[in-house]
């Protein structure tokens, strides 16, 4: 069972008073404190990009001439679009809710131990005076917030008719000017349709035998024609590629900006003013009940928020509410998700007593059973 403290992973029995407190991490800790965190959960966004590239034609200007048709790509251009965002809740320690506990005062007469606290391997309190059920190793931060990167190129997914270049013939070859070799690359194109419904009708010597290699044969002579067609119409690809986002959401209620997206550079960080900001908004969902796991925690009433100062705090927890997370660019959701947001819970106190015995939720902060 690992725990953890502030100078060692093991915690060492110390002299104290009837109470314990905790209080906020600041700069200064003392020496002697055990260190805690409340859970955060951090949101991998992935977002599925497409970019689109359009290449004119080498001889674009013929191609109503020698084909018959005039919808033509005349400029080269890049664009790039959402086609999907999903959205992977992780849990990580939260660096804005970092405590420290301090024994009381001592006492020669009577020496109980400091409290036994148990946390994760990342320092999310999961215990106190007794062991969790089991220590969960939970999902290391991926960086700072919005921290993006891309996957690597095996996740990249061509989508795109064929790659056949075309073959420029001895005629071609010979051609003393452009509109004379468009003129020859449209007769091939006219030559390879031909050849297609020959084949297709059954009425071309030195046929493909059986089927697969007539679906292989056909499959070339489409790859060819596209080839020469584009010497006209141009070419128009598509990639697909799925980029990570995480943000650690801070604030509930209003719109946050997670990334921005440029139609020409695609997810670009907050601080390049390239792109439109894809905001980002966890709203608590109010009446909702608690977690599954929360069924043996007390009552909340007033004097024991965070709020309040009547009564010191001996460790600190929350009270988990289900959060809407809604992903919005350009006014348009993109996602929706209901889920635990652990930092949008109601921070409460737990009072300390040397008898006490809690358990907590590693993913939402949430107190599971507690013993006085």
């Amino acid at each position: 069972m690992k725990k953890f403290c502030l100078l060692s992973f093991v915690l060492c029995p110390l002299a104290l008073s009837a109470q314990f407190q905790s209080f906020p991490v600041s700069e200064d800790i003392p020496q002697e404190a055990i260190c805690y965190s409340l859970p955060a959960t951090q949101l991998d966004i992935a977002v599925t990009v497409r970019t689109i590239v359009e290449t004119p034609g080498e001889y674009a200007r013929y191609a109503e001439r020698y084909l018959g048709v005039n919808d033509v790509i005349t400029a080269e251009s890049t664009k790039k679009e959402i086609v999907d965002v999903a959205i992977n809740p992780r849990t990580v320690a939260d660096p804005t809710h970092r405590y420290y506990v301090l024994p009381g005062s001592l006492d020669s007469k009577d020496k109980p131990s400091m409290p036994q606290l148990y946390m994760t391997p990342e320092g999310i309190l999961q215990a106190v005076n007794t062991e969790p059920a089991a220590i969960s190793h939970l999902s290391k931060p991926d960086g700072k917030n919005a921290a993006f990167h891309k996957k690597n190129a095996a996740s990249h997914k061509e989508q795109c008719n064929g790659e056949a270049y075309p073959t420029l013939t001895n005629e071609m070859l010979k051609a003393s000017s452009s509109m004379k070799m468009a003129e020859l690359a449209a007769k091939q194109v006219f030559s390879l349709r031909e050849t297609r419904i020959a084949l297709l009708q059954g009425e071309l010597e030195n046929a493909p035998k059986d089927g697969q290699a007539l679906k292989l044969y056909l499959k070339e002579l489409q790859n060819m024609e596209q080839a020469y067609t584009e010497l006209f119409t141009g070419a128009r690809r598509e990639t697909i590629e799925v980029v990570h986002v995480t943000y650690l959401p801070q604030a509930t209620g209003k719109g946050e900006t997670a990334f921005r997206f440029s139609t020409q550079k695609g997810v670009v960080p907050t601080t390049d003013l390239s792109g439109n900001p894809v905001t980002l908004t966890v709203t608590p969902i109010a009446g909702t009940p608690m977690a599954q796991h929360t069924n043996t925690a007390p009552n909340p009433d007033r004097k024991s928020k965070i709020s309040s100062i009547e009564v010191p705090a001996g460790l600190y927890y929350y009270i988990p509410r289900q959060s809407d997370v809604e992903v919005t660019y350009n006014r348009q959701a993109l996602c929706q998700s209901t889920l635990y947001v652990a930092q949008a819970g109601i921070l409460m106190k737990l009072p300390a007593s040397p008898k006490l015995k809690a358990t907590f939720s590693p993913n939402t902060g949430a107190l599971t059973g507690s013993a006085k």
